[in-house]
């Protein structure tokens, strides 16, 4: 990567070390991203199942079904928080500690992929990214 002048030059080198063409290369690349794809899809729908079948079994409230359903796949959390008539302050405190703490699902999304990822760090931080993302949300919200 060399800068010369107002000209920005990319120098970019590909050791082909396997003497593969392009079309193999390409395939590969394609192949390994549909296995990537697939592993999300079916983490997400495991967790749509099991959310579809403890809201539906179990009788609880619509606020306890936003919460535990965030709590296993944020986006099915925040689609429930947005259809039900609760306080703005309520949802977007909620809405924000489900965004914050992300869901089982893409945490186990990210461990599929990550294999040195320190579990108990990354949850960690997740839990103090809630705590300190509500606790300016509270803020923005008395001032």
């Amino acid at each position: 990567f060399l800068i010369i002048g107002k000209k920005c030059v990319l120098n970019i080198q590909y050791n082909n070390i396997d003497n593969k063409k392009f079309i193999e290369i390409l395939s590969e690349g394609i192949l390994k991203a549909f296995n990537s794809l697939f592993i999300i899809l079916g983490i997400v729908i495991f967790f749509m199942i099991i959310i579809n079948l403890f809201t539906i079994n179990i009788s609880i409230n619509n606020y306890s079904k936003c919460i535990i359903s965030g709590i296993f796949e944020m986006t099915q959390g925040l689609k429930c928080l947005s259809i039900y008539d609760f306080s703005i302050i309520k949802k977007a405190l909620l809405m924000n500690a489900l965004i914050s703490f992300s869901g089982i699902s893409i945490h186990l999304q990210i461990r599929s992929f990550i294999n040195e990822l320190n579990y108990k760090v990354f949850l960690l931080a997740r839990i103090i990214h809630i705590i300190l993302s509500s606790s300016f949300l509270l803020l923005l919200i008395n001032i």
